[in-house]
């Protein structure tokens, strides 16, 4: 295993943890990663989410949105996220404005 998948698995692991913790319900890693049908990093809720832990926070989001926006595609999940961390703030989570106003309408917010 490469240092970068090993890095990759550890930061899945620790956001799987986070949100199990947060939203009260078991949140685990998907099976399969990689494959020509990914579908995210992480299932358990109704969201496609891919996690990056690269140094470079720019092509972390960068990278993460195209790669999400493809496995958001392949699900009927409504929402779509990428969470990243960062030396400064530690894990933070990155929608598009689209996905942001589904999420607040989703919740009765709006």
């Amino acid at each position: 295993m490469s240092a970068a998948k090993a890095k990759g698995d550890v930061g899945e692991r620790a956001v799987a943890r986070l949100l199990t913790d947060l939203l009260g319900r078991p949140i685990t890693r998907a099976l399969g990663l990689g494959r020509h049908d990914d579908r995210g990093d992480l299932v358990g809720y109704p969201a496609t989410v891919q996690v990056r832990t690269y140094a470079d926070v720019t092509r972390a989001i960068r990278e993460g949105i195209t790669d999400v926006r493809v496995q958001h595609e392949r699900t009927s999940n409504h929402h779509a996220a990428v969470v990243v961390r960062t030396r400064a703030h530690g894990w933070l989570v990155v929608l598009e404005p689209e996905h942001y106003a589904r999420l607040v309408i989703d919740a009765g917010q709006v």
